[in-house]
């Protein structure tokens, strides 16, 4: 399951009573496991967009979530603009919305950063432990179970936060 949040686009010049109204907003970015920072590489004041939502990342306690820096509208950039890396240290990629280019590579990278915080793993449930698979089937993605003598095998895909609590399951 994948949820996407859309922002405003910039926020350095909303009127003031505006302001808290998107902050509210992007606090549910918050919640995302990766955040798509995506830039207008053909804007003129391009840098000085990312720095002011690099700021707002920052104040909403953003900063440790993995950014992604999606550069937009490539084939419209200036050709002597060079895209570095991202301001967050993060991976950036390159794309057109327009033309497609670049899609590719977003849809990998997004992936490998999803799946780099996610652990595959087996675990032997004993069945006096039998409470423990409604809260693994809330928070992982079960891919079989079978239920043996000895207790319940699952085998699961979860998030990194989750591993040393299952860890005395693991098989």
């Amino acid at each position: 399951n994948i949820m996407l949040v859309d922002t405003v686009g910039f926020i350095r010049k909303l009127p003031h009573h505006l302001i808290n109204a998107f902050k509210s907003t992007l606090q549910e970015t918050m919640n995302a496991d990766v955040i798509l920072h995506v830039v207008d590489a053909s804007h003129a004041e391009m840098d000085t967009q990312m720095a002011v939502v690099h700021q707002l990342i920052t104040e909403l306690g953003g900063q440790q979530k993995p950014i992604l820096t999606v550069y937009n509208k490539i084939d419209k950039k200036p050709a002597d603009r060079v895209l570095s890396n991202s301001v967050y240290g993060g991976e950036s990629v390159e794309i057109s919305a327009l033309s497609g280019q670049g899609i590719e590579a977003l849809l990998a990278l997004v992936g490998k950063i999803l799946f780099s915080q996610k652990s595959r793993l087996k675990l032997l449930i004993p069945y006096d432990q039998g409470s423990m698979l409604a809260v693994i089937h809330e928070r992982a993605e079960v891919l079989s179970e079978q239920y043996l003598a000895e207790g319940i095998e699952i085998n699961l895909i979860c998030e990194q936060q989750y591993v040393a609590k299952y860890a005395p399951f693991v098989v």
